[in-house]
């Protein structure tokens, strides 16, 4: 057997040289020594080598532990590739001892997350992250270990004293018969801020006065709102998957419609009023509003109908138009009696001034 290159040859050389002087000079055994040798074919081993002095003459004895070797390597092949995963992964990830609670592991994400040192980290308990009572987070934990459940929503404090809304998915773990639990974070705060704002809205148009109804981009209604039913007398269910044209009271020629239609497709704003017909069969109009939603492509998705019904308003302002022009007639009226009044006295006065000249008995008096 020959020794890989010219170098290493001297090294090992020189050291089982110093070994088995040493072992000379104590006269005990060369405590093992790994060595990497290269067979007659060529392919280079690695063997540990041993011996002892006998009499004269010195006895080695070679291990090869070539395999062991290779099996170490792959270890650490394989470990340092998890560990580079781990560590440099985008996800918010900690290793969490179940028993304690104590964070043993962190990676960069998580670091830069919180704020805290990844040597901080290590000293923590999730406790101190979590919003939750230490009671609530053992009974978590114990769901985790138990495989009854994997996935939740927690609040989290960060360095700075903010707070996070995350979901956690979380998995048991074991490294070297320990048990411990792995967690993969998620700052959710702007998706439950923009959840919020959603249901915010959707309170506001449940609760709004006018009908309000969304159609997808065919013009198949997809949502109505509390007033939508009040006004039209469909329920909800009644017209979901329909098209609008069952309102239709046919006051309104094709044309109208078309001209609508158009607009909303074109991506502009389409106002007017417009009759229609309840579940009844009643006519109502309204002041309708049609307005395009468009996805973050700019693809027309939805149409959203905001509708006031404007009948009683209408009703009221012929009502105000009759009695203003009632109130026209009868001042005219008094005015024209007025006049007619004037030219009574003028005629009563003069026919007094008459009688007082004509003798009573006289003909002309009596008529």
């Amino acid at each position: 057997m020959a020794y890989p290159d010219p170098v290493y040859r001297q090294w090992v050389l020189a050291t089982w040289e110093q070994a088995v002087q040493q072992a000379a000079a104590t006269k005990s055994t060369i405590e093992p020594i790994e060595y990497q040798v290269t067979c007659k074919n060529g392919e280079i081993r690695s063997v540990i080598v041993s011996g002892s002095i006998l009499n004269d003459c010195f006895l080695a004895t070679f291990f090869d532990i070539s395999a062991r070797k290779q099996v170490e390597k792959q270890l650490s092949d394989s470990e340092s590739l998890f560990r580079n995963l781990f560590q440099h992964h985008s996800a918010i990830k900690l290793v969490i001892d179940p028993t304690s609670g104590s964070i043993v592991d962190a990676n960069k994400a998580a670091v830069q997350f919180y704020g805290w040192s990844l040597d901080e980290l290590k000293t923590m308990r999730i406790q101190q992250i979590n919003h939750l009572s230490q009671e609530e987070i053992a009974k978590r934990i114990s769901q985790v270990q138990n495989r009854e459940q994997n996935y939740f929503e927690f609040k989290h404090y960060l360095a700075d004293g903010s707070v996070r809304d995350v979901e956690v998915y979380s998995s048991p773990l074991v490294v070297q018969g320990r048990q411990l639990l792995h967690s993969i974070v998620h700052d959710i705060s702007e998706r439950k801020k923009k959840e919020a704002e959603r249901e915010r809205l959707l309170a506001a148009i449940e609760q709004a006065g006018e009908s309000i109804f969304i159609t997808d981009a065919q013009g198949i209604i997809q949502y109505t709102n509390p007033a939508f039913e009040t006004i039209t007398g469909y329920s909800r269910s009644e017209v979901l998957g329909k098209n609008p044209r069952l309102l239709e009271s046919g006051i309104h020629d094709r044309v109208f419609y078309r001209d609508m239609w158009q607009t909303i497709i074109l991506g502009h704003t389409w106002k007017g009023r417009v009759v229609n017909r309840r579940k009844d069969g009643s006519e109502y109009t309204e002041e309708t509003t049609i307005s395009p939603v468009r996805d973050t492509t700019g693809k027309i998705v939805n149409f959203v109908a905001v509708k006031r019904d404007i009948s009683d308003s209408l009703l009221l302002e012929a009502q105000l138009q009759q009695a203003q022009k009632m109130e026209s007639i009868g001042r005219l009226a008094g005015g024209v009696a007025h006049d007619y009044n004037n030219m009574l006295s003028v005629i009563l006065g003069y026919s007094q001034m008459a009688l007082e000249k004509v003798p009573a008995g006289s003909p002309v008096h009596r008529e």
